[in-house]
């Protein structure tokens, strides 16, 4: 699982964090292990434009992204590797 986190060309979510830092995201697995963090998504992503998916490399049509720049990078990948690895 630890593989797939980061990984864009199958992410459906990117989260952009403190100073456009992105973490790229699946929601199922947002679904499955922080529902709060899954619903944050639903409730304040947007869908991306064709710009961001080329420029990140995403491959999936209904990517969204969500901005969270009260965030570290640091932070958040660690709370990230945690939901994906357990």
């Amino acid at each position: 699982m630890r593989k797939i986190l980061g990984e864009p060309s199958r992410a459906d979510v990117t989260f952009v964090l403190e100073e456009s830092k992105v973490i790229h995201a699946h929601r199922c697995i947002l679904l499955a292990r922080c529902r709060s963090l899954e619903e944050r998504v639903r409730q304040q992503g947007s869908k991306s434009e064709e710009r961001d998916k080329l420029k990140w490399g995403i491959m999936h049509p209904n990517h969204l992204i969500c901005h969270l720049p009260q965030f570290s990078q640091k932070a958040f990948l660690a709370l990230m590797e945690y939901l994906y690895t357990d």
